[in-house]
C-alpha cells in the first residue's frame, strides 16, 4: 500500500478515530485501520465494551487521496496521530508499507524528509476493525446535522448512570412517517426531541415484539457523543438501518453501530390528551434561579415542592420552609380556574428539563400524582416529562 493524503483531512479523520481508540480496553481496538482503494483512503476505528464485542461502535472517514498502490494496514492510532500532528504544517502525508526487510510488520509515515516507522498488526486477526464500504445512497432518511446534534444535547440529561439498569443508560431512536424522534429516560424523567425529516429515501422499518409493541433502536451513549464531534461541520445526515447495524453518515464520515432493540415506549406520554391538564406559562431563567435558590440546602433525596395556584407559582423546600414568589418575575397564568396544588419533584431532574428548553415554557399539570409535562412555547417537538415525588413536609 502507498498513498499520499492531505495532512489537514487526515488529521481530522485520525482525531475522530482516536475518540474510539482511546476508549477501548482491548489492545486490538487501540489501533486504526487504513484502507486504500479507488483514489480514496478509508480511516476506521472501533470500540466495544464487552469481550465478545456484541455492542460494537465503528467510525469510518472517506478521504480523497493519490493511491499509488492499493492495500490495507493496521497501526496504533495514537502513535499515528502524534506523528501527523507534529507535521500538521506539511501539505501532505505519505503512508506506505515499509521498505524494511520485514515489510509486512511495519508501515512508513512520512512528511517531506521526516519519517516515522510504525509496527503493523495483521488486519485479519481483528475482524472488528474491518472497513466495509457500504453503498447506502438513496436509503434511509435525511435530517439536518445541526438539528440532530441539538436533539442529542437536549435529551442527554435523562441518561441514567445506573449501569445495572442498561435500558435506562442508552439513547433511543424512532423513525416515523413524520419525523425522527430521539428520547432518553432514567425511569423518573423522560426527555423527547423530534426533528423533521428533510428527505425520505426509504423509511426505516422496525420490527415488532410478539406483544405488538414497537421496537426502537437502542444506542450506546458513546456513539452519539462521537456523532456530535464527527458531524459538527456537516449540513445533512442520513440515517440508515441495515440488518443489525445502524448508520449515521454525511457520505464522507460514517458511524456504524450494532444496536439492540427494546420495547421501551415514549408514546404513552406524547400521545396524551391534555384536556384535563392545566397550562402555565413560565420563563425558564426565572424558574431556574428560583429552584437553585431554594434547593441550596435540600436533603439527599433532592425533593422540592412546587405550589401551583390561580395567581402564581411558588417553589419551596422542607429545610428552611422558604417560599419563592415567582409571580413577580414570571407569568404563570392558568387558562382556566385551578385549585391550589402542591407537587413534589426531584429538583435536579427539573433543572435538567428546563435547562435544555427555550426561554419560554409551558407547564402542563393535572394533580400531585401525575407526571408534569414541559414544552417549548414555540414548538411541541421538544418534550420533558418529570415524574412526581413525595412532597417535602
Amino acid at each position: 500500500m502507498k498513498v499520499s493524503v492531505e495532512t489537514k483531512s487526515l488529521l481530522k479523520a485520525l482525531k475522530t478515530a482516536l475518540i474510539l481508540a482511546k476508549k477501548s480496553d482491548f489492545l486490538a481496538l487501540t489501533n486504526c485501520q487504513l484502507f486504500a482503494e479507488n483514489n480514496f483512503l478509508y480511516v476506521s476505528a472501533a470500540y466495544c465494551e464487552d469481550a465478545e464485542c456484541k455492542n460494537v461502535v465503528k467510525c469510518k472517514t472517506k478521504l480523497p487521496c493519490d493511491v499509488y498502490e492499493e492495500g490495507l494496514i493496521l497501526v496504533n492510532c495514537d502513535e499515528l496521530y502524534k506523528f501527523v500532528m507534529s507535521q500538521k504544517k506539511a501539505k501532505e502525508i505519505t503512508i506506505s508499507t515499509s521498505d524494511k526487510k520485514d515489510v509486512w510488520n511495519y508501515a512508513d509515515i512520512s512528511a517531506g524528509t521526516l519519517k516515522a516507522t510504525l509496527k503493523q498488526l495483521d488486519p485479519g486477526d481483528y475482524p472488528e476493525l474491518c472497513c466495509y464500504v457500504f453503498d447506502i445512497h438513496d436509503n434511509g432518511v435525511t435530517v439536518q446535522a445541526d438539528r440532530f446534534i441539538k436533539a442529542i444535547t437536549r435529551v442527554k440529561g435523562c441518561l441514567s448512570k445506573d449501569y445495572s439498569r442498561p435500558e435506562f443508560c442508552n439513547y433511543y431512536i424512532d423513525v416515523t412517517d413524520n419525523d425522527v424522534c430521539l428520547f432518553t429516560t432514567n425511569g423518573h424523567a423522560l426527555s423527547v426531541d423530534r426533528l423533521p425529516i428533510i428527505k425520505y429515501n426509504s423509511l426505516i422499518k422496525f420490527n415488532k415484539t410478539e406483544f405488538g409493541s414497537i421496537k426502537y433502536i437502542n444506542i450506546d451513549p458513546k456513539t452519539l457523543d462521537l456523532v456530535m464531534q464527527m458531524f459538527e461541520d456537516s449540513d445533512y445526515l442520513e440515517l440508515y438501518k441495515k440488518g443489525e447495524c445502524f448508520f449515521i453518515t454525511d457520505y464522507i464520515s460514517y458511524v456504524v453501530v450494532k444496536f439492540r432493540e427494546e420495547a421501551l415506549s415514549y408514546k404513552q406520554f406524547t400521545d396524551m390528551n391534555f384536556g384535563n391538564y392545566h397550562k402555565f406559562s413560565v420563563v425558564r431563567d426565572s424558574l431556574k434561579q428560583a429552584v437553585k435558590n431554594v434547593s441550596a440546602g435540600v436533603s439527599k433525596i433532592n425533593t422540592i415542592g412546587l405550589n401551583f395556584n390561580s395567581d402564581n407559582l411558588k417553589v419551596f423546600t422542607k429545610e428552611n420552609f422558604a417560599k419563592y414568589e415567582l409571580s413577580d418575575i414570571a407569568e404563570c397564568n392558568p387558562e382556566n380556574n385551578f385549585a391550589n396544588t402542591n407537587i413534589g419533584v426531584n429538583y435536579k431532574y427539573l433543572l435538567n428539563a428546563i435547562d435544555k428548553m427555550d426561554d419560554e415554557l409551558y407547564f402542563y399539570i393535572e394533580d400531585r400524582d401525575s407526571p408534569m409535562f414541559i414544552y417549548n412555547q414555540n414548538s411541541s417537538r421538544c418534550l420533558q416529562v418529570v415524574m412526581p415525588m413525595e412532597l417535602p413536609v
